[in-house]
This record gives structure tokens, C-alpha cells and sequence, in this order.
């Protein structure tokens, strides 16, 4: 744990990264094609999302991150790449799947409104290959970590495989593992610190629907078990 008191700790972020795209402008007309509104888009812009925002927050915060994940070899995988470039992140654990889409979600917001949100994605689990790839770079990486973090959003990267992985180095090196988990099964996670559903989350991964402090405490006693 002394590791996470130095100034600038290694910290390795497992889980779906995703770029946000924003469309952002005002209407005034409707579309003579149709009785939708024509928005003028005035501004655009991209930034990490996911397990991307984990590493934004972790690099604001000072750490050293060591992505591993998954991307297509497409137009937003060589985007997301240069983003993370851009933040000095390395992309060694970075690993390209041909037929993948990296996940891209573009939202279209007018006068401060969130209008509609449009997927791009692949949600599928990745194949046995980029899975051994994921541990291969895992394994090549020599500098010690200070603590290991699962960003699930169920795009199909996170794998029981690799999360015991991760649960079995935490062990060896006596450094935290947190998992922000997705999906009705939390066995992958089990041997990790910490676990931080949100309510849904806790729901889905319990079966247990939370509606006061007895079963808020009953879904947490169940998750930690």
C-alpha cells in the first residue's frame, strides 16, 4: 500500500476504452423533409471515455497509467490512440482486434440539451488471441504497479481470464485491486479490494432489488461475499 503514497504511483486501468464525441449547436428551423428539427452544429469535440476517463482522472491525480485494452483497426482506435499519445500514456497494452469497432459515442446536444446519443460500437468478447495478447503485454510490463483497476462496461473486454489475472498479481504483490463492475455476475471480480457498484449495478449483480437500508445492506453483504 506504500506504493499509492508516492508522488507519482504506476497504476494499471484494465477495461473498455471509448471516445466521446459531442455535436454541439442550436436550432431555429424544422426540416422540410420531416417534422425534425435541423440543428447547426457550431462546435465538436472528442475526449477519452470509459476506462478512457479513469485515465484522465488518474493522470489529473498525478499516476502513471498503463492502459490494457481493446481497439478496432479503424478511424477512432488510431484516435483514440493519438489521445492517449497526446496524454503521454503509453499504448503498449493497447491491442488491435481487426474486426472490431472501437466504441465511439456521439451525443448531439442543443442549448445545453442532450437531443439524441448514437452508438458505434462492438460489444461482443474479444477472441482467445487478443485475450493471450492482453496478458503477454501485462506480463512484458517490468515496472511495478501501486494498484490495479477493472473499468467494466461490458464491451466485451474484460474476461474472467484476465481479471483473475489481475486478481492473482494484486495477491502476490500485496497492492489493491478496484473494480467498477458491469453485468449480472461478479464471480470474475471475486479475490478483488474493493468492488463500487452503483445502485443498479449492485442490483443486477445480486439479484436483489435495494429500496431501503436492510436491502442496501443486504446487496452489499452479498457483494462483498
Amino acid at each position: 500500500m506504500n506504493r499509492l503514497r508516492n508522488a507519482s504511483p504506476h497504476v494499471l486501468v484494465l477495461g473498455d476504452v471509448m471516445l466521446d464525441h459531442y455535436l454541439i449547436g442550436g436550432c431555429h428551423r424544422l426540416s422540410p423533409e420531416a417534422p425534425v428539427p435541423v440543428v447547426d452544429v457550431e462546435k465538436e469535440t472528442v475526449s477519452l471515455g470509459g476506462a478512457g476517463n479513469v485515465i484522465k482522472n488518474l493522470l489529473a491525480l498525478g499516476a502513471h497509467v498503463f492502459p490494457l485494452s481493446v481497439v478496432g483497426d479503424d478511424d477512432t482506435g488510431r484516435e483514440l490512440r493519438g489521445a492517449l499519445h497526446e496524454c503521454g500514456v503509453t499504448t503498449a497494452g493497447l491491442v488491435s482486434e481487426a474486426a472490431r469497432r472501437t466504441p465511439r459515442k456521439t451525443r448531439l446536444v442543443v442549448a445545453h440539451h442532450q437531443v439524441v446519443r448514437y452508438d458505434r460500437e462492438t460489444t461482443v468478447a474479444i477472441t482467445a488471441e487478443t485475450e493471450e495478447a492482453l496478458l503477454q503485454a501485462f506480463r512484458a510490463e517490468t515496472r511495478p504497479f501501486a494498484a490495479l483497476l477493472i473499468s467494466d462496461y461490458a464491451k466485451g473486454v474484460v474476461s474472467p481470464r484476465l481479471c483473475q489475472a489481475l486478481v492473482q498479481y494484486a495477491h502476490a504483490h500485496g497492492i489493491p485491486l478496484l473494480v467498477d463492475p458491469k453485468g449480472k455476475s461478479g464471480e470474475k471480480y471475486r479475490g478483488a479490494t474493493v468492488i463500487t457498484p452503483n445502485k443498479r449495478e449492485a442490483m443486477e449483480l445480486t439479484g436483489i432489488a435495494i429500496h431501503d437500508d436492510a436491502s442496501l445492506r443486504e446487496a452489499g453483504e452479498k457483494t462483498a461475499a
